[in-house]
């Protein structure tokens, strides 16, 4: 009998714990919300700086990319050639 009422304790514990936890994420999550339109004073944005697009487009060097990945290549051959090579 006293172990059910340990177990009980506990899973009453545990649903009180549970129940403080949720309701503090809701009300953080009321306080988070954003307004909706029905409130125009309260969607007030500013932006700060203006977005800048590139002339160019960003891309990886290639050619320089593919010799270096070539210079590896022969690199880690040539180290698994002196490992595994009969001595």
């Amino acid at each position: 009998m006293a172990e059910l009422d340990d177990k009980f304790r506990k899973l009453n514990s545990n649903a009180i714990a549970h129940r403080e936890r949720y309701e503090y994420l809701l009300q953080r999550y009321s306080e988070a919300r954003v307004p909706t339109s029905d409130n125009p004073q309260a969607l007030e944005y500013q932006v700060v700086e203006a977005p800048k697009t590139l002339p160019d487009p960003v891309a990886p060097n290639r050619p320089l990319l593919m010799t270096l990945l070539f210079i590896g290549a022969c690199a880690l051959g040539i180290g698994i050639y002196s490992v595994l090579s009969p001595k």
